[in-house]
């Protein structure tokens, strides 16, 4: 039996799980490392980015001075300073997170003596007084805020609040949806002879704007008609943006009513464009129609298209496109959502 498993919770190796017993585990893009991770599946990781030990029957994991960090449930980590790892840790190497940790009962297993003072413990205090608390999708934020932006109209030194968008290439690509392309190109956001500009401001990182440049609305969108409502913007070059992982389509088949959700993004009555904050707003599905719509309840305000929903894992499953009209098949209203399936169609054309 292996001391140590990691999961893999995102990208083309979602779901598969690497067993190691050696005491050392280096982690990196580089080859010699004994867990390499590929560009495609955490491209702002440094070549050797971190390190499992094994010491004391327990998993400690070190950052290495990474560009980028090394994080555990969204927490950066001390470059150098070790951190010990329980079951079901999140862990991420400069981005979201993209492994789970799985620890075997001989890494787990307690002195004698231990079990019983905790089988006294739940005794005396019970169940619910030591059972951690439920933290929600507060772990997930601290991940999903390093990557969501505000898309803003520039125009003589005044700012709007248009829509929001989130990172899903370290090269500069911003998703959003097709309809707010459309509204900043009426504005001549990307004319060299319009009068403003298109923006994007990363959630709690100020005001400093980064120009979007270009825009592609997905080919088969239609003015007023949500059903490939999606689009990229290409903003100007600077530092790696850091990507959300999207769901698979075998993701994607697994969603039904119920499932938990949360949608982040800009309320343009609430935010400020000189300090811009994302809201989250958390959920459940209210339905899923022909496999490619997500009903996300009532909690969306103007703004907010654009916007990554997620799971708890944070894996976007689908972009908020809007809300108040007529939902697909011609039956009540709300909110909706449009599947990453009309982005991944966008990916694999570009």
């Amino acid at each position: 039996m292996t001391d140590i498993q990691l999961r893999f919770l995102a990208g083309t190796r979602r779901g598969e799980t690497l067993g190691y017993s050696e005491a050392k585990v280096r982690i990196g893009r580089s080859r010699d490392n004994e867990l390499v991770l590929a560009e495609s599946e955490s491209p702002t990781t440094s070549g050797h980015h971190a390190e499992l030990v094994r010491r004391d029957r327990r998993w400690w994991l070190t950052d290495l001075e990474s560009t980028n960090g090394t994080f555990v449930n969204s927490v950066r980590l001390v470059p150098g300073k070790q951190e010990r790892l329980n079951n079901g840790d999140r862990l991420g190497f400069g981005g979201a997170p993209i492994l789970a940790v799985v620890l075997s009962q001989r890494t787990l297993a307690l002195p004698l003596a231990a079990l019983v003072v905790i089988v006294i413990a739940l005794g005396f205090f019970g169940y619910r007084g030591l059972r951690q608390a439920n933290e929600g999708f507060r772990p997930t934020v601290e991940s999903v805020s390093r990557s969501v932006y505000l898309i803003a109209l520039e125009q003589k030194d005044e700012r709007k609040v248009v829509a929001s968008g989130f990172a899903i290439g370290s090269n500069g690509l911003l998703a959003t949806t097709a309809h707010v392309v459309e509204e900043l190109e009426k504005k001549g956001a990307f004319s060299t002879e319009g009068q403003a500009r298109a923006i994007a401001l990363l959630t709690d990182a100020g005001a400093k704007a980064i120009p979007i440049l270009e825009a592609y609305s997905h080919p088969g969108y239609e003015p007023g008609n949500f059903d490939n409502d999606v689009a990229l913007l290409q903003v100007a070059p600077g530092p790696p943006l850091i990507p959300l992982p999207l769901a698979e389509q075998s993701d994607l088949a697994k969603l039904g009513r119920g499932v938990r959700i949360a949608v982040f993004g800009f309320p343009a009555f609430s935010t400020d464009v000189a300090r811009p904050r994302a809201r989250l707003i958390e959920d459940v599905l209210g339905d899923v129609r022909a496999g490619r719509y997500l009903e996300i309840g009532r909690g969306i305000a103007a703004g907010m298209s654009g916007s990554p929903i997620f799971t708890q894992d944070g894996i976007v499953i689908g972009v908020v496109v809007g809300g108040d009209f007529d939902a697909p098949g011609g039956t009540g209203s709300g909110n909706w959502g449009l599947s990453v399936a009309a982005l991944r169609e966008m990916l694999d054309n570009r």
